[in-house]
């Protein structure tokens, strides 16, 4: 069931189905800490008619897949966490599509090993990572902070922060940038298999 798919796997936060107009008609959602797996009460379902994720998922083929990009989540109180979004659309056995299913995957689950060795100033020679989308989006920034004191860094970019290593980083697949005595090693990649999108990972030392 869908119920038992989301409480074991723990990687995802929510599983929506919407129908052919947006709404929700089913939303499960896992919470990490409590190990719990809920449904959401019929009164607390919402229309995503407008939003990238349905839009762009409705007029999919079967066996094809939308991967999302949004960073910040503002959905069912869900006040500034980092998620990215799978979809794909619900098709019958007539070939007629009948709505989306949408998996809601938060960052920091991708993050983990980030966390692990992240410092907060480039001192000593210590590394400090920062992970971006394809669009200078920071989905992790270099900042050692809570998610919910960052609104203003998830909300920056890459792109209008130094346009010299973001041009650099979307013209080649890895590299080093050296500027001011900072050495930026980066790499992209794709997370999600077949996804025009990717991210770019990057390390930041001190040149000394």
């Amino acid at each position: 069931t869908l119920y038992s798919f989301l409480a074991a796997k723990k990687m995802y936060s929510q599983l929506q189905i919407l129908n052919r107009d947006g709404q929700e008609l089913l939303r499960l959602e896992y919470d990490h800490f409590r190990d719990k797996t809920t449904f959401a009460a019929q009164n607390e379902l919402q229309n995503h008619h407008s939003t990238d994720y349905f839009t762009n998922t409705i007029t999919l083929k079967r066996g094809e897949m939308y991967f999302s990009q949004s960073i910040l989540e503002k959905e069912h109180q869900q006040d500034n966490e980092p998620v990215i979004r799978y979809s794909i659309p619900i098709i019958d056995q007539n070939n007629i599509t009948q709505g989306v299913l949408v998996l809601v995957v938060p960052v920091d689950n991708f993050l983990e090993i980030l966390n692990a060795s992240h410092t907060d100033e480039l001192t000593n020679n210590a590394y400090q990572y920062s992970l971006l989308t394809d669009t200078g989006e920071y989905l992790y920034p270099p900042e050692k902070r809570p998610y919910a004191q960052q609104r203003q860094h998830y909300q920056a970019s890459l792109k209008t922060e130094n346009p010299e290593l973001f041009k650099t980083m979307m013209n080649n697949q890895q590299g080093v940038h050296l500027k001011n005595g900072i050495i930026s090693t980066y790499q992209q990649f794709f997370p999600m298999l077949g996804s025009a999108h990717y991210w770019v990972l990057i390390k930041q030392t001190n040149e000394e």
